[in-house]
């Protein structure tokens, strides 16, 4: 769809000129004019978005390789997720608690500096408490 076809915005010819910062030297005044300077809007518009059939066919095949690849990785994020869950249910049925598995790796992931910064936070928390 050319830009043209998508300008029926129902809004007065006035706004669209302004909308597109289109200088016109006087206000057109007839039919003629108008048109004239709204296909030179058109123009200017399509100059500046590059607005081709061409490209709109390239762009939806770019949305669709796109739309394909996330999908692609969701699959692959949910057979993930899926092994993780079986690993902390086999965790679980070895005597090991799956709350503290998480724990442990959420401690691993950060920054040793980082995991002693909220350890004196928590401590110091859990005395303003009476919890130690």
């Amino acid at each position: 769809m050319a830009v043209r076809d998508s300008l029926n915005f129902g809004f007065p010819m006035k706004t669209i000129l302004t909308m597109t910062g289109y200088k016109h030297r006087s206000k057109p005044s007839n039919k003629i004019e108008k048109e004239t300077a709204m296909s030179a809007v058109i123009r200017e518009i399509e100059s500046v978005i590059g607005t081709t059939e061409e490209q709109e066919g390239t762009s939806s095949e770019q949305l669709v390789r796109i739309i394909d690849r996330i999908e692609r990785l969701e699959e692959e994020k949910a057979g993930i997720s899926s092994g993780i869950r079986d690993v902390y249910a086999e965790a679980k049925s070895q005597g090991f608690d799956p709350i503290i598995i998480r724990k442990v790796i959420g401690l691993r992931k950060k920054d040793p500096n980082e995991r002693d910064e909220e350890e004196a936070a928590l401590h110091l928390y859990m005395q303003a408490l009476g919890m130690q």
